[in-house]
């Protein structure tokens, strides 16, 4: 396990920094999924979860 987290770690710090811009268009992109999705995601989770649509 300490292996694992020490190679997290490495791979972490030599990884170059996305700009803000690469992030924000990440998330919108996943917006846009999750919006286009939406109905097979409430489906799936309340499925999974035996939890009205609502409460998911």
């Amino acid at each position: 396990m300490e292996k694992l987290v020490l190679q997290a770690w490495v791979a972490f710090q030599t990884c170059p920094l996305q700009p803000l811009s690469f992030h924000l268009q990440q998330l919108w992109a996943l917006q846009r999924k999750v919006q286009e999705y939406q109905k097979e995601i409430l489906t799936v989770l309340t499925q999974n979860l035996h939890r009205s649509e609502f409460n998911t």
